[in-house]
């Protein structure tokens, strides 16, 4: 696949985690929740991936979000982005967290 579609890919990705943003206003624990389900997730798919077995839709989305670099590795950027979006709440507040997060998932898609 070539790099400019993979960096669309997870990209796009990033950003959608905009749309949670109005969650995590509403529910801190529901939103802490639910990014550590995805989180759950894409570590069993990148485990079962190591196994040689493939979750069909996820293994092939994640290797399309990966950067070259990251190819057979866990992409450590998207595991910190989660756990800071699951702590940050918690640490600094619902509104600075929401703040601080949206920045991040905007920021990415213009680097």
């Amino acid at each position: 696949m070539k790099i400019a579609t993979r960096e669309y890919y997870r990209k796009t990705v990033h950003f959608s985690g905009i749309f949670f943003i109005p969650l995590l206003l509403w529910n801190r624990h529901l939103f802490a929740a639910l990014l550590a389900l995805f989180l759950a997730i894409y570590l069993a798919v990148e485990f079962l991936d190591r196994k040689n077995r493939r979750v069909p839709l996820l293994t092939t989305f994640t290797e399309m979000c990966k950067r070259v670099f990251e190819e057979g590795r866990l992409s450590r950027g998207a595991i910190l982005l989660v756990v800071a979006g699951i702590v940050s709440p918690y640490l600094f507040g619902i509104q600075a967290a929401a703040i601080g997060l949206s920045q991040a998932f905007a920021a990415d898609v213009t680097s």
